[in-house]
């Protein structure tokens, strides 16, 4: 599975939108892109989602791109809110040594297309810049593009047919951001980009032989199952424990439980000296069984005991 490209949402993270402070929290927050909202209001290239009167008070793209290129590797993209905004775009991208970083979506024409690729930025193509009724991936590759950027739900309907073809906003639903990240799209932009990236790591390719030997043994059980690390990040969740809210990347304490996850064994299930570990009590039975060979793994599984009269 190839790796999912993580980008921040303006305003992620409970972060000023396009403000520079907002800016400076999320260029530390760890995703590989920051995405700003660019217009050119009175001349000046500044950062607002919306129309605005008057530049005054805004950020300015050139102290954004400062701050972005303090960050070796990061990238920017920039979502142009109207056209004719490239060519001066490409030209302070340049200035700040970010034309490779920098990823224009939004409007952009035909003509600025052809200038942002011979420029050497790359373009992901919305959907609204494409003819009523046109397909939203063969649509991009008629212009040349490789990479459609479309909302989350045409890009789930889209997604079996090229998911390294499509950048997916906004996605702030753990469970969405599950589904996308397990097929591999290009990219996601989020407003939870510390929980995405948690998600990615979760499914490093290391865990790849435990996550298929639990789904092997674990998916048909009645009860919620979940394979889970030391940090207590799940891997993986079987049907019942994702219909009670577990998804891959979350932390199990992210659910709310009967018990609140009083007693959780989990610490002693993993480590050198670690061994199965069960409970029952509240009529629940849980059971934190190691993994063989990962001692940083372990199979976290309850299941609802029946009443006394009926044993």
């Amino acid at each position: 599975m190839e790796w999912t490209m993580i980008t921040a949402h303006a305003g992620a993270e409970n972060t000023p939108a396009n403000a520079l402070e907002g800016i400076r929290a999320l260029c530390a927050v760890g995703a590989d892109a920051i995405e700003m909202d660019v217009r050119d209001i009175g001349g000046q290239l500044v950062l607002s989602h919306d129309a605005r009167a008057e530049a005054a008070g805004l950020t300015t793209l050139a102290d954004a791109l400062r701050e972005v290129a303090k960050h070796d590797g990061l990238k920017v993209n920039l979502d142009l809110k109207h056209f004719g905004l490239t060519r001066a775009v490409a030209g302070q991208a340049q200035a700040f040594g970010l034309l490779d970083r920098t990823i224009l979506t939004g409007d952009v024409s035909d003509e600025e297309i052809a200038f942002a690729c011979a420029a050497g930025i790359e373009v992901w193509c919305n959907d609204s810049l494409l003819p009523a009724g046109a397909d939203p991936l063969d649509g991009p590759a008629d212009k040349g593009l490789e990479v459609a950027n479309l909302d989350r739900a045409t890009a789930a309907r889209c997604l079996a047919r090229g998911p390294r073809r499509l950048s997916v906003w906004t996605v702030d639903d753990p469970a969405e951001l599950a589904m996308f990240l397990r097929a591999g799209v290009r990219n996601v932009t989020t407003r939870e980009p510390a929980l995405a990236l948690r998600m990615r790591a979760a499914l490093r390719p290391s865990d790849g032989e435990a996550v298929a030997a639990f789904h092997r043994d674990w998916d048909k059980f009645p009860g919620p199952a979940r394979l889970v690390g030391g940090d207590h990040i799940v891997r993986a969740a079987n049907g019942a424990a994702r219909r009670a809210g577990f998804v891959e990347g979350a932390t199990c304490a992210a659910v709310p439980t009967a018990n609140r996850h009083r007693g959780c064994l989990l610490a002693q299930a993993v480590g050198a000296d670690a061994r199965a570990r069960f409970d029952i009590s509240g009529g629940m039975a849980r059971g934190w069984l190691p993994v063989a060979g990962r001692n940083d793994l372990t199979v976290h599984f309850s299941l609802r005991m029946p009443p006394e009269d009926a044993r």
